[in-house]
């Protein structure tokens, strides 16, 4: 990849049917190859806003521009969902190539290699344990060569050793191949780990409770290393005023 998309998000207004205000000037820049957790718990908005930098939330006041160009369009972001989302009759490459139509059998092949999968390129979904799948879904949005890679809830549902073994891979690859990210999780393990940037999200309209940089390098071997981070996200969670 190359290096990472420089984002604008300003939200005005973005109401849920019903009426009810999600996001009320909401306004968050991201650096290039910036890697950016939004943390907060389940329901606060994460997801929602994520598909509205993806574009496929288009219902709202405000503008969102990836280097300076509307999110209409710009080229499409890479995407990892909650559900890894294979389509069920092609195999792992085909998936792969699913996102991106003029990716190579053998670039496709060369994805699931950097992402541990070399070799199982012929497996149908069905024959995938639940972390293998979210590692084709992820070779998947990195095939698309984009920019901008977004990470929704990654690791949920997973067990602790393969969220290690995931949130090591990913750091490896952002290493070997920088990108802007944005990952959202209501873990703050997740944004400890991986994140150069972390944004803690509270209430409704949501408000930000928190905003800050994770001092680098970081001790990833033991929890104690990222303590102080949790800490911060922890805190911040439960005493960001109501907006």
């Amino acid at each position: 990849m190359a290096t990472g998309a420089a984002l604008d998000i300003q939200v005005d207004r973005k109401a849920l049917t019903g009426g009810d205000v999600l996001f009320r000037d909401l306004h968050l820049q991201v650096a290039p190859s910036e890697v950016l957790a939004l943390v907060g718990p389940s329901g606060v908005g994460k997801s929602t806003l994520l598909r509205l930098i993806a574009g496929a939330d288009r219902d709202f006041a405000g503008t969102i521009t990836i280097d300076k160009v509307r999110v209409r369009d710009a080229p499409p972001p890479g995407f990892v969902f909650q559900d890894p989302r294979l389509l069920p009759w092609l195999d792992a490459v085909a998936n792969v190539r699913s996102a991106a139509p003029d990716v190579s059998r053998e670039r496709a092949l060369d994805l699931l290699g950097r992402v541990g999968l070399e070799g199982a390129g012929a497996t149908l979904p069905h024959m995938l344990s639940g972390g293998m799948a979210r590692r084709v879904a992820l070779a998947r949005a990195l095939a698309l060569s984009s920019r901008l890679l977004l990470l929704d809830e990654p690791f949920v549902s997973l067990d602790a050793d393969l969220v290690t073994a995931l949130r090591r891979l990913l750091t490896d690859l952002l290493e070997r191949h920088p990108a802007t990210v944005i990952l959202v999780s209501h873990v703050p393990e997740d944004a400890a780990w991986l994140a150069d940037r972390i944004v803690v999200l509270k209430d409704r309209p949501v408000t930000i409770a928190d905003d800050f940089r994770v001092e680098t390098p970081r001790d990833r071997r033991t929890p104690e290393g990222m303590s102080d981070v949790v800490r911060r996200i922890e805190s911040a969670g439960k005493t960001a005023p109501r907006g």
